[in-house]
């Protein structure tokens, strides 16, 4: 079962077929062309995401992410800062400038 996923810089759009990774613990995705990030619900595992730099808009449906401490945003200028959910973590969450 893989449990950590490093597609940074991968010139990913889209995020379907993620929900295939149920296990996935850690995943990175930063510096791609995401804006849908509907397909992360699936992945109930989540512990760790850095979606940074990425061209998100609303974060919302991360809030169903229980197990998530570490959240990277930063980099996601068109991002509404009210769609950021604020799970428990460990770590200070990386947010877009405009939210800071």
């Amino acid at each position: 079962e893989l449990t950590d996923l490093n597609c940074s810089q991968a010139g990913i759009v889209q995020l379907a077929g993620i929900e295939t990774f149920s296990a996935l613990s850690g995943l990175k995705l930063s510096g791609n062309q995401i804006v849908n990030l509907e397909p992360l619900a699936a992945l109930s595992q989540l512990t760790e995401l850095h979606i940074d730099n990425n061209r998100i808009r609303d974060a919302s449906v991360l809030q169903r992410l229980e197990d998530l401490q570490i959240l990277k945003l930063s980099g996601n200028p068109d991002l509404r800062c009210d769609s950021i959910p604020r799970p428990r973590r460990r770590e200070p969450l990386d947010l877009p400038e405009q939210c800071r």
